[in-house]
């Protein structure tokens, strides 16, 4: 049987303290890869920009300094709340460039163009990705550049072996199968591209390992916040296995002589 994300309402799920946490250790490990790449392509003064799934919309702000003050970045997601959130840092902020839309890239066809239509850790969750990528292809201009950022769990490792962290993987990606995602869409995505119609295709792969600091507690974080009520609402473990599983995590973790850290990122660029 499969569910889909928004029979579930598997959102307001994933919103809180511990989700923030998840999202705000997710953002300080990614940004500068992601920033890395945006110099790599040249985002320039005065582009015009699409975050999908923009979340916190950390990207979307960085979008908005490097197009400045003559371009616009519009982050589109289909929490409202979190997006209510990020509204009102960018009014305090004075961030007259950029604007967040409540909207499901699922089903919603958006209209107007953009040079550069971007996403991270969103075509992963979708059981029609393919689709939302075409999509995503017919909103860039003539010349137009499509990044897509995700991930790739055949990459997960720790070192030593530890029983819960194989566990914890193999409950990712029986999650995701059942929400109809791919936990392995990253790599992937470069013929994905292709198909889509996408030229110059290039693509890059990263991952973060470490013996201490927040890399090596992307796992547990993640756990402890919204990905262990995604589990146990889809019947995969009880909330005390995963309690289980986190304390051990967290103890790898605490040890100096252990390895662990990210899944492999698969960063893909295309044109039109």
């Amino acid at each position: 049987m499969r569910f889909d994300l928004a029979d579930l309402d598997i959102y307001p799920l994933v919103d809180g303290p511990a989700d923030r946490a998840r999202l705000g250790l997710l953002q300080r490990v990614l940004q500068p890869t992601t920033l890395s790449l945006f110099d790599r392509i040249g985002i320039r003064p005065g582009m015009a920009c699409a975050d999908l799934g923009c979340g916190t919309g950390d990207v979307a702000f960085a979008l908005a300094q490097l197009v400045g003050s003559d371009g616009r970045v519009v982050g589109i997601d289909i929490d409202k709340a979190r997006l209510e959130e990020v509204r009102e840092y960018a009014e305090a902020k004075g961030l007259s460039n950029v604007e967040f839309r409540v909207s499901d890239v699922r089903t919603t066809e958006v209209t107007e163009k953009f040079d550069l239509v971007y996403s991270r850790i969103l075509l992963s969750h979708l059981s029609n990705s393919a689709d939302v990528l075409d999509k995503m292809r017919r909103m860039l201009n003539p010349n137009g550049v499509m990044i897509v950022e995700d991930i790739d769990y055949s990459g997960y490792y720790c070192y030593p072996d530890l029983p819960a962290f194989r566990r914890c993987v193999e409950l990712l990606y029986e999650m995701k199968r059942l929400i109809g995602g791919n936990a392995e869409l990253g790599k992937q995505l470069p013929v994905m591209f292709l198909d889509a119609g996408l030229s110059e295709v290039g693509v890059r792969t990263f991952q973060h390992m470490s013996l201490t600091g927040e890399v090596k507690r992307y796992l547990p974080v993640s756990m402890q916040g919204g990905i262990s009520d995604w589990i146990v609402t889809l019947d995969l473990a009880t909330a005390d296995e995963m309690k289980s599983i986190v304390a051990d995590l967290n103890e790898f973790a605490d040890n100096p002589r252990t390895i662990m850290g990210t899944p492999r990122y698969c960063q893909v660029w295309g044109y039109v």
